[in-house]
């Protein structure tokens, strides 16, 4: 017989915010599921009028990706107009999701039983799975390669009902066709539609698994940002009022700024003639109040 158990299950991340999108996977491997049929001496008052129990154990592994859309100044250098500076930066990678694909493939593997009496029926398929190990975008295919899993129980032809089981690890690798535009960074997740199994020659099992697949393009950039700012010795205080800089071709207006050790605005106040970047090498005078 089948039943399907629910569950809810809450748990904390402070990163993610009550307005961020989750995409959520769930999967259970083999060795983290155990099954066992308990007698009716449960403390359970519900449950004691029953034969018998069946207690069900597994740790659910959870993959997630939230999104949020964000704007974010990030701030890659700073100075002092007083003292020198040691500017420690630190870098970190953003991804922005771009396509979302489905592909649909059939898997098909095989064992043979050794040993054992001929195989009269196949009884079911259970603990089914899969797994991506690598996936990847390689002149316009998209390549998915992984391990699909299934226990086979079936009954032999000995006197007297007997049921034996068999486990499968298939590996797979399929290929499929993507946009020119696919990025070459994906998240790929995997989920069995259907799986069917039969006996042949008495000896062996064949499974074949519909996969469906589900590609998630991304676009990754990485970008630096300040992680701390230590201020140093101070800066010698300058005798004259009048300071010229001839400022190289290609600086830009924070350059300038920071080169002088003053304000952007103070520095466009002062030399409204200068487009930014330069064009060319440029004279740029600083009137410092006294």
């Amino acid at each position: 017989f089948m039943q399907t158990i629910s569950f809810k299950e809450e748990f904390e991340d402070e990163k993610l915010e009550k307005t961020d999108d989750i995409l959520a996977f769930l999967s259970i491997n083999p060795s983290d599921f155990e099954v066992n049929l308990v007698s009716s001496e449960v403390e359970s008052e519900e449950m004691a009028p029953k034969n018998s129990v069946i207690k069900v154990e597994a740790k659910v592994n959870v993959r997630y990706i939230a999104e949020r859309q964000m704007e974010t100044e990030i701030v890659t250098d700073a100075f002092s107009m007083t003292n020198k500076t040691n500017v420690v930066t630190e870098t970190f990678t953003t991804a922005k999701p771009t396509q979302f694909e489905k592909f649909s493939a059939t898997i098909d593997g095989q064992t043979t039983i050794e040993g054992e009496p001929r195989i009269a029926k196949i009884c079911a398929v259970t603990n089914e799975h899969i797994l991506v190990a690598n996936s990847g975008v390689v002149n316009g295919k998209l390549s998915i390669e992984g391990v699909a899993y299934a226990t086979v129980v079936y009954q032999t032809d000995d006197d007297g009902i007997v049921f034996n089981s068999v486990d499968l690890e298939i590996p797979y690798s399929n290929k499929f066709d993507v946009k020119d535009d696919f990025d070459a960074s994906v998240f790929v997740t995997a989920d069995i539609v259907d799986v069917d199994a039969k006996a042949r020659k008495g000896k062996e099992v064949m499974v074949s698994m519909d996969v469906c697949f589900l590609a998630l393009g991304y676009q990754t950039e990485t970008k630096t940002t300040i992680k701390d700012l230590e201020l140093l010795e101070e800066l010698p205080t300058s005798e004259y009022s009048l300071e010229m800089y001839i400022a190289p071709k290609g600086s830009t207006l924070w350059d300038v700024a920071r080169h002088l050790h003053i304000t952007e605005e103070v520095l466009k106040t002062q030399n409204p003639e200068l487009t930014f970047p330069l064009a060319e090498s440029k004279t740029v005078v600083y009137y410092r109040k006294k």
